[in-house]
């Protein structure tokens, strides 16, 4: 039976599996780091996928936990691990590392088979804790794949476990499974509800499952024959683990801290707050459901904010901190580097592959570092503003190596405390005092080390970067401004044309380098010319003819759905015929999906261009890119203006379906769990953005010419 390890006496080792890098550290029970060993995590090509050296990886485990035990009074071993692997397990830890199929490396590509048969089966954001992130990341894919590719082996297997319950399994030969490890983007595991996902019981994967313990239980004492085969010390007790961002999170807590977000940097820039609303949480911004090591649920959010600073950088930055002139010397010149470098959007959707420098290019090694750091802490800033409210913020991890990181940071967010951590082992430390769970550690042992965070003296720049980071083209010339305005104009008359709109009703809107451009007030369409848009800056002001009486809900939705960049408002006759009835189109058809949700929602009514009637449609709007109006119209919205355009249209096709089905009776409706098989698929085939992209994202695919 797992028991608690009490004990605050002898050294912890500490095992953190980063994708990476491994990490053995011996620790004392404060959380203070006094040896640290440490491999390259090895990976070989395969077949049959690229995949993770358990059995090298192991003696050195073996090996360099016994020469730990050997210079430190070790009497606990706890394992630290990344959410984005886990090991297939036989019966026996010991025959070919315990693996039944290879362990899958997550940064390689997802066959198209697998990725078509996994997307329906993978539920629900609270069932995913996320969205369905780049390559083969998430355990559940993982596995999915794996039972695709050998069925048997599958069926053979004894145990499917994360990584440290694995290595905790090698150890004691107890198996565990662990909330906090499950919660972080695994696809296993629903933390809201503290149940497994769904795909757990469709595929029959819960009887690899074992029985959950917290990450501080004892499972065992290390297994006799690997203590006298490698030298492990005697009696050494094995903890269950956690996962490693979790693990960090907590050491703050357990020194005491209270109502924070703890921002953790390196490969990933992981945020974590426990006071984030459920609600609040945007999987098409990065934002994730993760869990603490006693099961809660963490608010999170994470952007592979290492990996964009090498884009940005380059492959080997000087080793000197940025200098406060350089910094100075690029706000000066508004060079910006805008998301996103990598495959992966971040916090910015669609963003992926697009990143680029605006303004003029950094000229030296130094300039690119600096430029570098100033998009990372602006990352980070983005990070904390998605968890929401928190007057203090704590930063830790490896962008601290450069001091001028936190400066900016805190330049940001005036209106939080900052504070940063030097300590490079909060992992480590982390999972070390999970041993002491049930009493609250001194704070001096784990907070004393929190330094303020003075912000940098010129904190003006940032205003540049919320103005523009999530552009398609940030630096737009006057032919591409005339362009956009002769679009805008077309999509006026088209409106008119495809009998959403008649008149001078209707508005659109669509985002610019500085604001935004909008319709002005009461000027038909047919006499309309690109020179009468107005331009609005997001306080308010404008320049030209007075704008649409409606500005104030293209303002904020605009300015608060930064996943789109086009508002288009029409008063189409059935779906003003439902807004006059106050009636959400429910999913009584599939296309229902096409705004993102399972229902189109009706915002409440309220005075035609008044605050009030802004402040309703961004309710109908949360998770929606259409809703419609009370007594008034409709709103769509979309990354292009031919995208609202055709999303209006489709609004309006349904609407007059649902009112005539509405002649027979109310019509019966689709579950929300085939509804989210709906949406994602649509997401998937990135259905009905066609004048988004070159191509929709389909397997199909044209045949070659004979």
């Amino acid at each position: 039976m797992a028991v608690s390890a009490d004990a605050d006496t002898g050294t912890v080792a500490v095992l953190d599996v980063g994708k990476t890098n491994v990490k053995l550290n011996a620790v004392t029970s404060d959380g203070f780091v006094v040896e640290t060993l440490s491999v390259a995590n090895p990976v070989l090509p395969g077949p049959p996928w690229r995949h993770h050296d358990l059995e090298s990886l192991g003696e050195w485990i073996f090996a360099s936990l016994a020469g730990l035990g050997r210079r430190h009074p070790l009497q606990t071993f706890v394992a630290a691990g990344h959410g984005s692997g886990g090991v297939l397990a036989g019966d026996d830890p010991d025959m070919a590392a315990g693996a039944v199929l290879p362990m899958i490396d997550y940064e390689q590509p997802v066959p198209d088979k697998i990725q078509l048969g996994y997307a329906p089966l993978s539920g629900s954001f609270f069932d995913r804790g996320s969205a369905t992130m780049h390559s083969a990341t998430h355990q559940a894919r993982q596995l999915y794949w794996m039972q695709e590719h050998a069925p048997d082996a599958v069926a053979a297997a004894r145990w499917y476990l994360g990584l440290p319950q694995y290595w905790a399994w090698r150890l004691s030969g107890v198996a565990a499974s662990e909330a906090s490890l499950l919660g972080a983007q695994s696809h296993l595991w629903n933390v809201a509800e503290r149940r497994f996902a769904p795909i757990v019981g469709t595929r029959g994967w819960r009887s690899l499952m074992p029985d959950f313990a917290d990450a501080w239980q004892v499972l065992g004492s290390a297994r006799p024959e690997l203590v006298r085969r490698h030298g492990l010390p005697e009696g050494l007790r094995v903890l269950t683990g956690g996962h490693d961002s979790s693990l960090n999170h907590y050491r703050y807590h357990a020194g005491g801290l209270n109502d924070f977000i703890v921002v953790s940097t390196g490969t990933w820039i992981v945020g974590f707050s426990g006071r984030t609303a459920l609600d609040r949480l945007d999987e098409h911004r990065g934002m994730t459901l993760n869990s603490d090591v006693f099961g809660r649920p963490l608010g999170g959010v994470l952007t592979m904010g290492g990996r964009e600073f090498s884009h940005v950088a380059g492959c080997e930055p000087p080793n000197a901190a940025v200098p406060d002139d350089v910094v100075l010397c690029l706000i000066a010149r508004r060079s910006m580097a805008l998301p996103s470098f990598g495959d992966d959007d971040g916090l910015f959707p669609g963003s992926a592959g697009r990143g680029r420098i605006s303004g003029p290019p950094p000229e030296t090694p130094i300039e690119r570092k600096a430029l570098a750091l100033l998009y990372c802490a602006l990352l980070t800033a983005e990070c904390v503003e998605a968890l929401g409210p928190g007057p203090l913020v704590v930063l830790d991890g490896s962008f601290l190596r450069d001091p001028l990181y936190a400066r900016l940071v805190a330049a940001l967010m005036p209106n939080r405390r900052v504070r940063f951590n030097l300590d490079a082992y909060g992992v480590a430390s982390g999972a070390a005092f999970a041993r002491r769970s049930r009493r609250r550690v001194s704070p001096l042992a784990c907070c004393r080390r929190l330094c303020v965070a003075m912000a940098s003296p010129r904190p003006g720049w940032a205003q540049q970067w919320f103005q523009s980071r999530l552009r398609k083209d940030i630096s737009m010339s006057k032919a591409d401004i005339l362009s956009l305005r002769r679009e805008m104009v077309d999509i006026c008359r088209r409106m008119n044309s495809n009998g959403i709109n008649q008149g001078t009703a209707g508005n659109i809107s669509v985002r610019t380098e500085t604001g935004f451009l909008i319709t002005p007030s009461s000027l038909p369409y047919e006499t309309m010319q690109p020179e009468d848009l107005v331009e609005m800056d997001f306080d308010g002001t404008y320049v030209g003819l007075r704008p649409s009486s409606e500005w104030r809900f293209h303002r904020d939705i605009l300015r608060e759905r930064t996943d789109i960049n086009v508002v288009l408002h029409c008063h189409s006759v059935y779906a003003t015929t439902l807004a006059c009835h106050h009636k959400t189109i429910p999913s009584f058809h599939y296309m229902t999906g096409i705004a993102g949700g399972t229902t189109i929602r009706c915002a409440e009514y309220a005075t035609f261009g008044t605050q009030a009637l802004s402040d309703n449609a961004l309710v109908a709007l949360k998770d929606r890119t259409a809703c419609l109006l009370g007594q008034h119209g409709q709103i769509s919205l979309g990354r292009t203006l031919e995208s609202a355009l055709w999303l209006a249209i489709e609004i309006e096709t349904l609407s007059r379906m649902y009112v005539q089905a509405l002649t027979l009776g109310e019509p019966p409706v689709l579950p929300d769990d085939e509804m989210e098989r709906v949406i994602a698929q649509m997401r998937r085939m990135s259905y009905g953005q066609a004048p988004d992209d070159e191509g929709v994202n389909d397997l199909a695919r044209p045949r070659e010419a004979v």
